[in-house]
């Protein structure tokens, strides 16, 4: 049973999306730890190894449990998903999930071991979620306003 370029197309562009948003948030985490490095309390190696994993872990955790099923959902009832629609609601969901996830507003603020790990959270999953969304878009050709 062969399937049909365009759902070969999808399937690439889906999978192009997914690598741009893990080096997003790759890149979260280095801007991550070289603000926490300059500006945060000094830590020990193993506090410090768990923070280095925290952030792309949780973003790709949050790419796979929240991002996917609300950018399925976008698709069905608007028929695609341009990447300003994907930044804002990535941005609220994720926001939402880090209050939820900190218990209040402990990851925005500094000082703590989190040290507003939280601002970077919501940035790159925005960022990723829009990278995501234009880079699927651009490569299976739709066309948005």
């Amino acid at each position: 049973m062969s399937d049909s370029p365009k759902t070969i197309r999808k399937a690439a562009a889906h999978l192009a999306g997914a690598g741009v948003y893990v080096l997003i948030a790759l890149a979260g985490m280095i801007a991550y730890v070289l603000f926490y490095k300059t500006t945060g309390p000094r830590v020990d190696a193993l506090v410090g190894g768990a923070i280095v994993l925290f952030l792309p872990v949780m973003l790709i955790a949050f790419g796979l449990v929240v991002w996917t099923p609300a950018w399925m959902v976008m698709k069905w009832r608007r028929g695609r998903v341009a990447p300003r629609g994907a930044l804002k609601i990535a941005a609220l969901l994720s926001f939402l999930g880090t209050l939820l996830y900190c218990g209040g507003f402990s990851c925005f603020t500094a000082g703590r071991t989190e040290h507003m790990v939280g601002w970077f959270f919501v940035a790159f999953a925005a960022l990723g979620a829009a990278a995501h969304s234009a880079v699927y878009l651009r490569l299976t050709r739709v066309r948005t306003r």
